[in-house]
């Protein structure tokens, strides 16, 4: 799962809270004690700490609500499905230089603590997806999320596990940029 089993059995309490959360009318400290955390404090820190929102934000719906994808639960099954499909030589692809317009931020990796992959990212392609058509050629039906090295920009990181961020668009080389968007060239085929 990539992922130590405490992180994945807390994930899957928060995942399954946020679902009864959406219908529930009694108290969040009742649900804590449900979903076995110690105090409601604890509950709101951990559902905040995975989804970026306190749970009465969630069912208020006054924060940013995200599509919930339910962790995977292990079952033998799936887990000879997960070993049948590994393939275990590197496949590695040579592209030619390309251009991308879209829209950028930076994130915290899932393998940190403070880890927010999850809201970013997905706040990023909520805002693409709505400035899409101002996008010059871009293709139908086809759109790229691109991660790179801050460093590599010449930016400096804030946090050990920051990443930059781009969901966007592949257009032609020389495309004008929309206000508020940002244009990417990679010219290196080792870079993507």
């Amino acid at each position: 799962m990539g992922e130590s089993v405490g992180r994945y059995l807390r994930r899957r309490r928060i995942a399954e809270a946020a679902q009864r959360l959406t219908e529930y009318e009694g108290r969040v400290l009742e649900l804590a004690f449900d979903f076995q955390f110690e105090s409601h404090e604890s509950f709101t820190r951990a559902f905040k700490a995975e989804l970026s929102m306190t749970p009465s934000e969630w069912r208020d719906g006054t924060g940013h609500r995200v599509a919930l994808r339910r962790p995977e639960c292990l079952t033998q099954e799936n887990l000879n499905q997960r070993y049948m499909n590994i393939i275990l030589t590197p496949i590695i692809e040579y592209r030619d230089p390309a251009s991308f317009i879209g829209v950028e931020g930076s994130f915290i990796s899932a393998m940190s603590e403070e880890a927010n992959n999850m809201f970013i990212i997905l706040k990023l392609w909520d805002e693409y997806m709505n400035r899409i058509s101002e996008i010059p050629s871009w293709e139908l039906g086809v759109s790229y999320g691109l991660a790179h090295d801050l460093e590599v920009h010449g930016r400096t990181r804030t946090h050990d596990d920051e990443t930059l961020y781009l969901a966007a668009s592949k257009v032609e080389q020389g495309s004008g940029v929309p206000t508020g968007m940002k244009n990417t060239i990679l010219k290196n085929q080792n870079s993507w």
